[in-house]
């Protein structure tokens, strides 16, 4: 009777999706012993059965929670059956995090608060980064974005893109940039004039800190 494979005692390998497996070579006692297996999840990318070493493949999962693949392995010699064993591949589901709109806005304003969420069952972590501090966030942080007053010193529009990056179980899911825009406050320069009843006003030209302002008056 042919002795079980070494390379299937219970053993739990975690993959991510669409990461390459691992090969999963079987031996034994016996190097003319044949291996048969066969497999009760086959959502991962594994046939539902085959003889044989199983070689490196891609992983699956389009789901949102784990996939658990049982492998049960048969030894076989010259018609005799031997003890089975059993390995398990778990995939995990890479986590997503869900769309968040951009924000324009005016300096001194204050922003919406950023939440971020996802679809998975177990709890996703969210890691952000950020590029310009001058809006009044800081470069970086983890988890959900508290509403903050924007800052813009100048006379330019201020872009700050917000890139988050969500995580699960050690799988990385694809990063979503946010974008805050943050827009000046101009001024405008202290217009005052005396004119006689019956004299023509002279033309009033408004000018201030931004070239590009609009003036509206009462």
């Amino acid at each position: 009777t042919p002795k079980p494979s070494s390379a299937a005692s219970d053993v739990y390998k975690r993959q991510c999706h669409n990461d390459p497996t691992i090969d999963y070579t079987f031996n034994g006692n016996n190097g003319t012993t044949v291996y048969d297996w066969s497999n009760d999840n086959t959502s991962i990318g594994l046939p539902a059965s085959g003889s044989g070493d199983i070689l490196s493949f891609v992983a699956t999962n389009t789901t949102f929670e784990n996939q658990v693949a049982t492998i049960t392995v048969q030894p076989v010699l010259n018609g005799c059956d031997g003890i089975v064993e059993v390995l398990q591949i778990v995939v995990k589901p890479i986590p997503t995090v869900d769309i968040v709109p951009d924000q324009d806005l005016c300096a001194n304003e204050n922003t919406d608060a950023i939440l971020f969420e996802g679809p998975m069952a177990d709890s996703t972590v969210f890691d952000w980064t950020h590029d310009n501090v001058a809006i009044g966030l800081v470069s970086n942080g983890e988890g959900d974005i508290p509403s903050f007053v924007a800052t813009n010193f100048g006379q330019t529009i201020l872009d700050g893109n917000i890139t988050v990056t969500p995580s699960l179980n050690d799988c990385i899911g694809t990063a979503q940039t946010i974008t805050i825009t943050v827009n000046p406050i101009s001024t405008v320069s202290a217009l005052s004039d005396t004119v006689c009843a019956g004299e023509i006003v002279p033309q009033i030209d408004f000018t201030g800190s931004n070239g590009s302002a609009e003036y509206s008056w009462v």
